[in-house]
């Protein structure tokens, strides 16, 4: 490999570990770039046409301003995750999500295959800690989440393996739905009106799992069998 082509090697690693970071504050930026659109695209239009401003109607979706924020937040995926349960002790319980740091491997052979169209870097979901704080002693345990059918159905679990001080699940970055590699089947079943169970098929061994529905964002994690 030349020497370009390994200096492009180390600045794609340097990129690597900030990129979760990254993601997040875009998609807050595209937040608030939506919003203002909403506000300025009626009065460009006005302008364009040599039409005044219509200061009063600028006023009202000023004053909408922060529902709209709220609304747009409320629809992004850790937003979402944030209304996930978990049964304990007979009463069900929100979970507490970890931050979670995408990782992506940038060695000089993965690179050098990917450049010519031989697979793609290996990513993972990193969790900090080797053990989560929640341990569920029931092997099939149960969550519960509001919302629609789709917002549920887009959870995804799956075990974390335990390395240097961390929870580590490789990932598909490519995917959106059934992102984690290896994946747990979750059976979902309406419980009510917009609420729906979802629990694993078959009895989770003893080990570090986490529920997520973005392959860049925070996890509901827990335990299984382990002390903290």
């Amino acid at each position: 490999m030349n020497r370009r082509s390994r200096s492009g090697v180390r600045s794609a690693a340097r990129r690597s570990g900030a990129r979760s970071e990254v993601w997040r504050a875009a998609a807050r930026a595209a937040l608030a770039l939506g919003v203002v659109w909403i506000v300025a695209a009626p009065l460009a239009r006005a302008e364009d046409k040599g039409a005044p401003p219509d200061t009063a109607s600028m006023n009202a979706m000023m004053r909408q301003m922060p529902q709209m924020m709220e609304q747009m937040q409320a629809s992004m995926p850790e937003a979402k995750l944030r209304k996930l349960q978990y049964q304990a002790g007979g009463e069900w319980k929100t979970f507490e999500l970890a931050p979670a740091e995408l990782k992506t491997g940038m060695g000089v052979g993965t690179m050098a295959k990917a450049m010519i169209g031989l697979g793609r870097p290996k990513s993972w979901f990193v969790v900090d800690g080797e053990k989560s704080d929640l341990v569920l002693s029931d092997a099939k345990p149960h969550f519960r989440f509001a919302g629609i059918k789709k917002d549920a159905m887009s959870i995804q679990l799956a075990l974390f393996e335990v390395a240097d001080g961390k929870r580590h699940a490789p990932i598909d970055t490519a995917k959106q739905v059934d992102f984690f590699k290896h994946g747990i089947d979750l059976e979902v079943t309406k419980a009510g009106d917009d609420v729906w169970d979802l629990a694993p098929k078959k009895p989770l061994e003893p080990g570090q799992y986490g529920l997520a529905n973005s392959p860049a964002g925070s996890v509901a994690d827990f335990a299984i069998g382990e002390g903290k």
